[in-house]
């Protein structure tokens, strides 16, 4: 009951319940043994989703919940022009986003698509862009992605499509309102290059859930990022994905602090740069809004500033040169109570200095009254109590380079610190983001010479009894399989 951490939730009211109810849980069982859980400390929230809710702000602005409360009974002409005049609402995005959907309606219009690219453009090949959904995260930036990328070709097909005459009346009506004028082609450029810093975040943060990310997005391996001649939306890395080398430390709690630091200023510098765009300002100032909310509630729990400062390249400098003075107020006594609460949590002896070790110490037939070795004395203030904490921070900033692996340096710096390394070692385990566990739930990956898919298999209409128990052990087990953790019997 004792061993019982942190956790990782979205920002759901309901996980902030289930905190509740998981503490008479843990007493029943454990007792005097079971550690105080309560929705302060012990709930945190993911980044990823945090990230999500901002960017949805930013590309949305007020016009959010018109938009996620769309039909999806679109069977109906009607209910298809309150569709295509709801998206209307979201400005340039939507508008970008009923030009996909009208160029998806037909095959013929998507051949027709492709023609202009490849005999028009002359490119080697055909794009055509993505529609984005609510339930996956950064498909906005995908779609505006191909959108920029594809700019020359949609305006020579709207063109066309609009002078000739295979199309309807009423098909070319929906496409001139489709047309994206120079200032909304703008608007889109500037939105992209903000929601490309939340997919970079995201992508990078989400732990080694990267190695399943980078299966099911190979598709998005040799596609070009609008703006950045050579740059890729996925970085195809060196290392095989599945070798036990791949690994990354980005989705590590102790990177969530910065991140939001990078992502604020960048909200700030393009509030002021959009003064003059009143929708678009608006829409920044209420994703900063929802970015600095979250980041205000990282300040309810110890454990981020404690992961951030564990970094030994990152240490109370960074904040020092990044906070403003009154932030810091209160930082040192939350390192210090962090260390207490572990102490005693884990039964430590917290009372032994760093680097202390009884094995150095001289046996009492090796003491000598002679002045033999007297050049070892050391001034006083060598023999100062002087805690971990204070010799670590002390110490200075470790240079970050490429191979740099913070659980690496804490393994190698054990002796020096033997409290500190156990603290470090326990907050490195905490992810940033909660997506890696949740793909543990989210279904079974089936590998055919033909077919990738996801399928849920394991509640099923005819399988919709089984108990929790049960399906938490048939999906451990799954995840297990899937990261080949199961040994063949011989």
């Amino acid at each position: 009951g004792h061993k019982v951490g942190y956790c990782m939730l979205d920002s759901a009211s309901n996980n902030t319940t289930a905190i509740f109810e998981l503490q008479p849980l843990l007493e029943s069982r454990f007792g005097a043994d079971a550690v105080l859980i309560g929705p302060g400390e012990r709930r945190l929230r993911c980044f990823g989703h945090g990230l999500n809710l901002g960017a949805k702000d930013m590309i949305f602005g007020h016009n959010l919940q018109a938009i996620e409360s769309q039909s999806f009974n679109l069977d109906d002409e009607k209910a298809q022009e309150e569709e295509f005049l709801r998206w209307r609402k979201a400005g340039a995005t939507g508008k970008g986003h009923n030009l996909v959907i009208f160029i998806k309606g037909s095959d013929q219009r998507q051949a027709a698509f492709r023609k202009v690219q490849m005999e028009m453009c002359h490119w080697d090949h055909s794009i055509m862009p993505p529609l984005n959904n609510k339930a996956h995260w950064n498909t906005v930036l995908l779609m505006i992605n191909a959108l920029l990328n594809c700019r020359e070709p949609i305006e020579l097909y709207i063109n066309i499509s609009l002078s000739g005459k295979t199309m309807d009346k009423k098909d070319k009506a929906r496409l001139e309102r489709c047309r994206l004028d120079e200032n909304e082609w703008e608007e889109l450029i500037q939105l992209h290059a903000l929601l490309y810093e939340f997919w970079e975040l995201t992508m990078k943060m989400q732990g080694s859930v990267a190695k399943q990310i980078l299966r099911e997005s190979s598709d998005l391996i040799d596609v070009t990022v609008y703006g950045k001649p050579g740059v890729k939306l996925v970085h195809k890395p060196i290392t095989p994905i599945h070798t036990a080398a791949f690994t990354s430390e980005d989705g590590a709690l102790f990177n969530v602090l910065p991140a939001f630091d990078k992502i604020l200023s960048s909200l700030e510098e393009a509030k002021k740069k959009h003064v003059e765009n009143s929708y678009f300002a608006t829409c920044i100032n209420l994703a900063w809004s929802k970015m600095d909310d979250y980041y205000q509630k990282t300040d309810i729990s110890k454990v981020y500033l404690v992961a951030s400062v564990l970094d030994p390249r990152v240490k109370m400098c960074y904040f020092e040169k990044s906070w403003k003075k009154e932030w810091l107020e209160g930082a040192r006594d939350k390192l210090d109570k962090y260390w207490e609460d572990f102490t005693i949590a884990m039964k430590v002896d917290a009372c032994r200095n760093a680097g202390e070790s009884s094995d150095c110490e001289m046996l009492e037939s090796q003491n000598s009254d002679t002045t033999f070795g007297s050049w070892r004395e050391a001034d006083d203030k060598g023999f100062e109590n002087q805690s971990e904490w204070e010799k670590y921070l002390e110490a200075g900033r470790v240079r970050d380079h490429k191979a740099f692996s913070v659980w690496r340096w804490w393994i190698a710096h054990q002796d020096e610190y033997p409290i500190l390394s156990q603290i470090a070692l326990e907050v490195l385990a905490i992810p940033a983001m909660s997506t890696e566990v949740e793909r543990v739930f989210s279904g079974y990956f089936i590998e055919l010479p033909l077919i990738n898919h996801r399928t849920k298999l394991t509640l099923t209409p005819l399988r919709s009894r089984l108990l929790p128990d049960a399906v938490e052990a048939v999906e451990v087990c799954v995840a297990l399989h899937k990261k080949k953790l199961f040994v063949k019997g011989e």
